[in-house]
């Protein structure tokens, strides 16, 4: 399905290259677009306009629809001069460059992160002969795989290695973290959560977290976060974060932040919470735990639950000092072996 649509993408591309459509007609069609989409965009920001957001959804698919009939129009009609074989050739020559093009846009993925990291090498492997040896066990160690090569550059931004028995030690740590999570263990239910799943629970969500790694400075702590999600509007959105932390092979605690910078929008993020906090009980637990905390949630009051071996809580901070009547709530849940 994915080929077919990208097929008739390119199809619709090249007709709207070779039927004549009159200025006005773009003049019109393009700003249309845009203005919506980016008021589709901004509705989307805050869960009170979600009504909204939804109608322009719709005004947008229609907008482009409508577009796709003009265009298909002026093509049956011009259909006399579009059938030909310089068109054929043309359209066949597209298709070959951009097939063309595909290993350059590959190889320039590969290039960028490899580019990018090296050229802060220097401020962190002074030794140009290090610094060297270090480039060259990267490229022949991670290759085409991007992801441990972010790895990589964590460890020694945050640890710079300073003889290559250190540069080894780095790439030796991400081989292990490679080999545990292509055959991760099981997790008891009672110990906690596998972290390849932890990270994952609130993916749908967009709450999706970083890969899990060790903490800076703590050796027996790993964690994950995912970046700060907005949550309204105005000149400082409230906003939430999704929080992993355990060890290497097992995830004890997750978390979810709510930072309210905005009091006069906190209503709507407060149920976001609890939507985002409903949700990750139901993935971390089960359902009687979702049915249990729907009302607490929705009340938004401080809470710390211990049953059946299981602590799960909501913490109120009130800020002091910084924005008038600012506060955070924390939703935590522990696994069942952390005290």
């Amino acid at each position: 399905m994915l080929i077919v649509a990208r097929k008739g993408v390119t199809l619709f591309i090249f007709l709207t290259d070779m039927v004549a459509l009159s200025l006005w007609l773009w003049l019109l069609i393009i700003p249309l677009i845009t203005v919506l989409h980016l008021l589709f965009a901004t509705a989307k920001l805050d869960p009170t306009h979600y009504a909204v957001a939804k109608l322009l959804e719709w005004v947008e698919i229609f907008a482009g629809l409508a577009l796709v009939y003009v265009v298909v129009r002026e093509a049956i009609a011009s259909m006399d001069t579009l059938l030909t074989l310089e068109t054929l050739r043309l359209f066949g020559l597209s298709a070959v460059l951009s097939v063309a093009f595909l290993p350059f846009i590959a190889a320039l993925t590969v290039y960028e992160p490899y580019e990018r990291i090296f050229g802060i090498l220097p401020f962190h492997i002074p030794d140009a002969r290090l610094r060297r040896a270090a480039r060259w066990r990267a490229i022949l160690t991670f290759r085409t795989d991007t992801d441990f090569l972010e790895r990589w550059r964590r460890i020694i931004t945050t640890e710079p290695p300073t003889n290559i028995d250190e540069i080894k030690v780095s790439f030796a740590k991400l081989r292990t973290i490679k080999k545990m999570e292509r055959n991760p263990q099981v997790v008891a239910e009672q110990n906690g959560w596998l972290p390849q799943s932890a990270i994952r629970f609130l993916e749908a969500e967009g709450l999706s977290t970083n890969d899990y790694h060790e903490a800076a400075y703590e050796p027996d702590e790993w964690w994950t976060a995912s970046r700060l999600t907005q949550s309204g509007q105005g000149s400082f959105p409230n906003n939430i974060a999704y929080y992993v932390y355990g060890t290497a092979e097992i995830v004890s605690r997750l978390k979810l932040k709510l930072n309210v910078n905005n009091p006069e929008t906190d209503k709507a993020s407060r149920a976001l919470l609890s939507e985002h906090a409903l949700i990750l009980a139901g993935e971390a637990l089960n359902k009687a735990w979702q049915e249990r905390l729907a009302p607490l949630l929705e009340e938004a009051t401080p809470f710390d639950i211990l049953e059946n071996g299981a602590r799960v809580t909501l913490v109120r901070n009130d800020w002091q000092g910084g924005i008038p009547e600012g506060y955070d709530l924390t939703f935590e849940i522990l696994s069942f072996a952390t005290p």
